[in-house]
């Protein structure tokens, strides 16, 4: 009888005395276990030291050992997705002391299902967490929510011992703070003269009406850098100007970053209420008048001084000219003319983006060759293409006329049926009560969301021969009222700049310092 290829992962979450002894001894545990069994043979053991369990992504080993399982992932929108491969699973059990050293995130449960598919099962040794006869055994899921839950406690209690400190006025995360130097032993930041004197430097040039990335292109020409040895950016200026802490004031229980397992995508601010706030706890590098003056400024209420390369804002083009190199949007300033430039270029510099920059005049003489003869000639061009693509459409739905989709439609109704069973089981943890409202929401979102597209596939794939000649004479129907629209010799400049979607600027590829323009069109909004 052939032995059972098992793999072995072990975890612990820090480096302290007792979590290295906690490690060691998982790993003991399984080299004696397998050593002289006659039933399993290990193939390999994987490890992670000093990661969480609520993250998977920042665990090497556990992706290292997923991927000889035959899977592999993605990250959309944050969120990690994993998914079979044509790969072939080198083992057959991942072996384990308890669910805790596996995750102690529920949503982990997709993986186990996409594993149980590869013929990979997961089991604890504590003889509590098997998923080799069902992945969506309750008591499974049930063991999973225990931990998370135990996760999301210690979590609350973290949060409680920061509040506590910030109370009483310790300094946290500030060691790296520019303009101080941080004394580990007594916790206490002392000024560093040579860094506060361009402290001193960057408030005193933004009080004069000069820019953030201006200040910053200021610095790197005097050879002013961080700490790091690296040019100031424009970001990095704006956090120096909005930083209390130069005035000498700490504010701790400002941002709320969301709980273990529903992290905020981007930090919120608290209500100022809820700051706890500690005045004269830091030596101060300029007053508080000078920084509530930079406060007034930035909010735009007096800071009309310099304009040059001025970022004016919202025009008739805004979010519309997109540069052709990183996406980003171009936006409108004034040097001795008025001209586009690519928003991240200004303010991440030539690096980033060496994009060209769009004269006003250019884009006008542009505008004018549109409402003469050329968008007529674009025109007739998008309305031979449309008369294209239904007549395309109408021959696609042709075939699909007496063609025998069954076997694919039961196949999505098999789908259909996995993902309401999925759905169902939710419903099962919902009623434990043991999740908050987020957490619940985006689950239940995102299950619902892909029965709905099943549910759509399946109506698509399940039409009649009588509503597929239906669509048939929709599309033959706009055929004719496309032949039938009238196009005008000329348009006026409200109406051309009106029906443009987008202007893509990129480099003239017979001369790099001339731009060139690609235009989209939404042409529903030109009269006919």
């Amino acid at each position: 009888m052939s032995k059972i290829k098992v793999a072995v992962y072990s975890r612990v979450s820090t480096g302290s005395t007792e979590q290295k002894n906690s490690f060691d001894n998982q790993q003991h545990y399984f080299k004696t276990k397998y050593a002289s069994d006659e039933t399993y043979e290990l193939v390999e053991m994987y490890s992670d030291r000093g990661e969480t369990a609520t993250d998977v992504i920042r665990r090497d080993g556990f992706l290292r050992m997923i991927a000889d399982a035959g899977v592999d992932y993605t990250t959309i929108h944050g969120d990690i997705v994993f998914f079979e491969t044509e790969r072939s699973p080198l083992f057959e059990e991942i072996h384990i002391t308890n669910s805790a050293r596996f995750t102690r995130d529920l949503g982990i449960i997709k993986l186990i299902r996409v594993l149980w598919n590869k013929g990979v099962y997961i089991v604890a040794v504590d003889g509590v967490f098997n998923t080799r006869d069902d992945p969506n055994d309750f008591r499974n899921i049930l063991d999973i929510t225990l931990n998370q839950n135990d996760s999301v406690i210690k979590s609350k209690n973290v949060k409680k011992g920061h509040k506590r400190s910030a109370e009483r006025g310790n300094l946290f995360g500030v060691s790296g703070l520019y303009g101080y130097d941080y004394t580990p032993l007594t916790k206490t930041l002392s000024i560093n003269d040579k860094e506060a004197s361009n402290v001193r430097l960057i408030f005193e040039l933004y009080l004069e009406g000069i820019g953030e990335q201006r200040i910053a292109n200021y610095l790197e020409e005097k050879n002013i850098l961080t700490r790091k040895g690296q040019p100031f950016k424009r970001v990095t200026i704006r956090k120096m100007l909005t930083n209390e802490k130069y005035y000498g004031t700490l504010i701790r229980n400002r941002i709320d970053q969301g709980g273990v397992f529903n992290k905020y995508k981007t930090h919120k601010i608290r209500p100022e209420s809820e700051w706890i706030i500690t005045p004269d706890r830091i030596p101060a590098i300029i007053t508080k008048e000078e920084f509530d003056k930079a406060q007034e400024l930035r909010a735009g209420k007096i800071h009309h001084v310099s304009q040059r390369g001025r970022n004016y804002g919202k025009t008739e083009f805004s979010s519309r000219i997109v540069c052709s190199i990183c996406g980003s949007y171009y936006v409108m300033c004034v040097d001795k003319n008025q001209y586009y430039a690519c928003s991240r270029k200004r303010t991440k510099g030539v690096k980033a983006c060496n994009s060209i920059s769009l004269r006003k005049s250019y884009l006008e003489n542009y505008i004018q060759e549109l409402m003469s003869n050329e968008l007529n000639n674009i025109l007739v061009g998008i309305q031979s293409q449309e008369v294209i693509q239904l007549a395309n459409e109408i021959i696609a739905i042709q075939d699909q006329i007496d063609s025998d989709k069954d076997s694919y439609v039961a196949s999505l109704k098999e789908e259909l049926t996995e993902w309401e069973g999925r759905k169902a089981n939710f419903g099962k943890l919902i009623i434990l009560g043991t999740f908050d409202d987020d957490f619940i929401k985006e689950h239940d979102a995102e299950i619902t969301g892909n029965i709905n597209k099943l549910k759509e596939r399946i109506a698509e794939n399940s039409k009649t021969n009588e509503q597929l000649r239906n669509e048939i004479r929709e599309n033959q129907k706009k055929i004719k009222e496309i032949n039938n629209v009238s196009i005008k010799g000329k348009y006026t400049r409200e109406e051309v700049v009106g029906a443009i979607s987008s202007l893509t600027v990129s480099r003239n590829r017979k001369n790099l310092q001339r731009p060139q323009i690609r235009c989209s069109w939404d042409f529903t909004k030109l009269p006919q």
